[in-house]
């Protein structure tokens, strides 16, 4: 099975210029491929998170919470959101050596799904 290692992090320079104006969904498109995700056993679940993150509206701004915010979401402490970060659970936005944001929507999407999560229950 496909794992992904690599440690997701962008620059602040990078996710801005990732902005662009017609970069929106239709919503029926990203149902389809929520869909196809679910039932589909053989894509890992941090492949999936990654996929639907990508899907989801790039053109408006993305709200970004401080690792505090993270954690405190996710109800997990700052080794273990590192080592979420490490594991491709979540992106890491840095804007500088210490100033580092998280994209909301993962975060949310990490806290209603879990980490452990394999999204679909047997």
């Amino acid at each position: 099975m496909f794992s992904h290692k690599k440690s997701a992090v962008k620059s602040g320079d990078d996710y801005c210029k990732e902005k662009k104006e017609d970069d929106d969904m239709k919503p029926e498109t990203l149902k389809t491929i929520k869909l196809a995700l679910e039932s589909d056993n053989t894509v890992e679940r941090t492949l999936k998170s990654r996929i639907l993150a990508a899907c989801v509206g790039t053109s408006a701004p993305k709200d970004l919470v401080t690792s505090k915010q993270a954690r405190d979401i996710l109800g997990i402490s700052q080794p273990t959101l590192l080592s979420y970060s490490r594991q491709g659970l979540l992106t890491q936005i840095r804007f500088s050596c210490r100033r580092i944001r998280y994209d909301k929507r993962e975060v949310l999407y990490l806290a209603e799904h879990g980490a452990n999560n394999n999204a679909n229950p047997a």
